[in-house]
């Protein structure tokens, strides 16, 4: 789905996706309750997985804006 959404967008776009959502949920995810075991640790793969999930997620639901990334980072952990 990642690389669909990339080859999928102009230059333009791409910049602007990552302009506007990526480098929020990048922020964002980082910050994910790190308490929960299924968090913890540095390099975990479970943290890529989430940020592939809501960015992908916005993606596809390009009418929502990522003003609730936060919210959105607590549903999907």
């Amino acid at each position: 789905i990642t690389r669909r959404r990339l080859y999928s967008m102009s230059p333009e776009q791409q910049a602007h996706f990552w302009k506007t959502v990526q480098c929020v949920v990048e922020k964002d995810v980082v910050r994910t309750d790190r308490g929960n075991p299924y968090f913890a640790g540095e390099g975990n793969t479970n943290i890529d997985t989430m940020k592939n999930i809501l960015l992908n997620y916005a993606f596809y639901n390009p009418g929502m804006r990522f003003a609730a990334d936060q919210v959105m980072t607590q549903i999907s952990s």
